[in-house]
């Protein structure tokens, strides 16, 4: 895939890199305002004014509100990806500095770096230089950064199928480099790694990592992870704060229900929506998780700025599947969602019925105060593609706005897993900033090695893996990617975009004024199962990784559905019986 970046400093090679970020962000401020003035937009909402510190930063991580507003600075990404347009994703070291040292991020601050990912990665300690200091500030074993020294433990940092990750916020006043020490320079070794890390504004405050953690830092790390590991128990208050005395309403095939219709200011806390019929196995064989259709508008607009499958936007696009994230899940039978959406002069949120059958559900939505430092109004769009050659166009926004974040479904239909072989790539303000290309799909969901195990944490996910299927998410908080003209999100069809298969996506994100994303016509086919030879040979591999996870109940519906699709195998009553042996180890006999 050709790469759009725009100046001499994004063309280097993170090893042999010269250029400062300071003439590049000089040169972006200058091409924004000019672009500002020619298109005669109005001023987008102000970034919030905050000193930014490890502390700062870690409450930031456990407010719900942080998602909406506008992020602190300007979003990067420094990975392994192939410089040649090739797939050979990571970095070959032949040669180390002087000091024996490889130099991974060298960047002026102030800023902070919010996510580290490696797979396979060659290093014996990972050093961490701030504001022209000689010595590390930050020492650290790679086993002890990814999960195995406070404050760098899980949830805040770990593994999470296949692949080692880090969420602690690492902040710097004037400058940050990271270098690390090789275990060898081996040429057949393959060090993928990606960096993310935001800018600040130049006269921003920003204090930098402390030489010592004091007793407030270290309580806002264990605050911090406890919330982070609260994900379920939040979700499910918010399920029964919305569904506790709510009606459940029959909706005809054809009719919508009303979830929200506000005539002022607010904000959207919750909202919770329930299936309560056909039974759940029905669902998933009428199809109901993709013809029920979750629609928003904001102050009043005509077109919907959120028009998602219902199952897509809560990630559940052909299964149900629980799972709990910081702000989506599906706990309790109920599909959460605690993201917030502000809005200036009223809101409406509705529940199609596209289906020919009747659907019964309960649904209801939490409000809230105006908030003043939540401006932006949220959005979602779903985009599907089968065409190799072209990579899946995700989501398009024009004027300001924010991203943050995006659920994915990819299946191979080639008999290998090409289809996650393909890179994403975010493209704030195209020609002003940097393109964000990372180097392989499970990769930006922060797995590795087509996943190796499923999980959901805060803020990112695999829920789904079968034989050449996955379904993922990754939310951004910290790392949310700011632009003030446009964005463009996309990710190869595999490798080259050569592999054959399906993909569906639902992108995320905030503008400063209401967008169309009404769900093109000439998507709609696209809505329908698609065609999986390997849906049956790889369905018992499904199964098992349910089962593992201890995720009974959802196993037992995914048999109660596949048995009278697959009623012509003679072991069709051994899977019957299957569902009820799943349904006794959470109900008993």
């Amino acid at each position: 895939m050709n790469d759009l970046r725009y100046t001499s400093r994004w063309d280097a090679h993170p090893l042999s890199r010269e250029a400062s970020f300071s003439g590049c962000r000089a040169v972006s401020v200058v091409l924004i305002v000019a672009l500002v003035l020619l298109t005669g937009c109005s001023k987008p909402v102000p970034r919030p004014v905050a000193s930014v510190s490890l502390d700062s930063l870690l409450g930031r991580m456990t407010n719900i509100n942080a998602i909406a507003e506008r992020p602190l600075g300007n979003s990067f990404l420094e990975s392994s990806y192939d410089r040649t347009g090739g797939n050979a994703d990571w970095s070959v070291w032949r040669k180390a500095d002087a000091n024996g040292r490889i130099t991974l991020l060298d960047t002026d601050g102030p800023g902070y770096v919010s996510r580290a990912w490696i797979a396979s990665f060659s290093a014996k300690r990972w050093l961490f230089f701030f504001d022209g200091e000689e010595k590390p500030r930050l020492s650290l074993t790679q086993k002890e950064l990814f999960g195995e020294r406070f404050p760098f433990v899980p949830p805040l940092a770990g593994k999470s199928g296949g692949g080692k990750y880090s969420l602690v916020p690492i902040p710097f006043e004037k400058h940050l480099r990271i270098e690390v020490n090789p275990k060898q320079l081996n040429p057949n070794d393959r060090n993928y790694f990606q960096i993310n890390y935001t800018l600040l504004d130049a006269d921003a405050e920003c204090q930098s990592w402390p030489a010592a953690l004091s007793a407030e830092s270290s309580n806002a790390v264990v605050a911090t992870c406890e919330a982070l590991q609260a994900g379920e128990t939040d979700l499910s208050g918010v399920a029964r704060a919305c569904l506790q005395d709510a009606e459940s309403t029959m909706l005809p095939p054809g009719a919508s229900v009303s979830v929200l219709d506000a005539r002022e200011a607010g904000v959207v806390t919750g909202m919770a929506i329930r299936l309560d019929s056909p039974v759940p196995s029905l669902v998933l064989r009428d199809e109901l998780l993709r013809k029920l259709r979750l629609k928003m508008w904001w102050d009043g607009k005509k077109v919907p700025s959120v028009d998602v499958p219902l199952g897509d936007f809560f990630c559940n696009p052909f299964y149900t599947r629980s799972f709990a994230s910081r702000f989506l899940g599906r706990v309790g039978g109920a599909f959460v969602c605690r993201i917030p959406m502000p809005y200036r002069q009223g809101a409406r949120i509705e529940v199609v019925n596209d289906s020919s059958v009747s659907v019964g559900l309960t649904a209801h939505a939490l409000v809230g105060e105006a908030v003043g430092s939540l401006q932006r109004l949220f959005h979602a769009n779903w985009r599907a593609s089968t065409r190799s050659g072209s990579p899946l166009a995700m989501t398009e926004s024009r004027g300001p706005g924010h991203y943050v974040g995006c659920f994915l479904t990819a299946i191979g239909q080639d008999g290998s897993w090409n289809i996650l072989e393909g890179d994403e790539r975010l493209l704030p303000d195209p020609g002003v900033q940097p393109v964000q290309h990372g180097t392989g799909l499970e990769d930006y969901f922060s797995g590795a090695y087509y996943y190796t195990s499923l999980f959901d944490l805060s803020f990112h996910g695999l829920i789904e893996k079968g034989a050449m299927r996955t379904d993922q998410y990754r939310l951004h908080l910290l790392d949310a990617v700011d632009f003030e003209d446009a964005f463009s999100m996309d990710i190869e069809f595999g490798d080259g975009n050569r592999a054959r298969g399906y993909m569906s996506s639902v992108a995320y994100w905030y503008a400063d004024s209401p967008q169309d994303c009404t769900l093109p016509k000439a998507q709609m086919g696209l809505l329908d199962r698609p065609a999986d030879r390997f849906e049956l040979p790889g369905f018992m591999a499904m199964l098992f990784t349910l089962e593992r996870e201890g995720l009974w109940e959802d196993a037992a519906i995914r048999c109660d559905y596949m048995a009278p699709r697959h009623a012509a195998q003679p072991w069709v009553d051994l899977l019957r019986l299957r569902a009820v042996a799943c349904r006794e180890r959470t109900e008993g006999f």
